[in-house]
């Protein structure tokens, strides 16, 4: 996968920030947003890699035949 420790480390702290917040509250709005910020953030790596498998596996095939 393209995500590395560091920016999982990174991210999980965000959550971890963003469910405590500020004032130490749960703070159930800032962690939807980190969530789908997440969430976005890997389904986009996933169709990259997607996309990346799929040009090399044609190029392969294409150069073969």
């Amino acid at each position: 996968m393209v995500i590395t420790g560091f920016s999982e480390d990174l991210r999980l702290s965000l959550i971890g920030h963003s469910l405590r917040g500020l004032n130490g509250q749960f703070n159930l709005n800032g962690f939807l947003k980190r969530l789908l910020a997440v969430c976005i953030d890997v389904i986009g790596v996933f169709i990259h890699n997607f996309i990346i498998s799929s040009l090399f596996t044609l190029g392969v095939y294409f150069a073969r035949y």
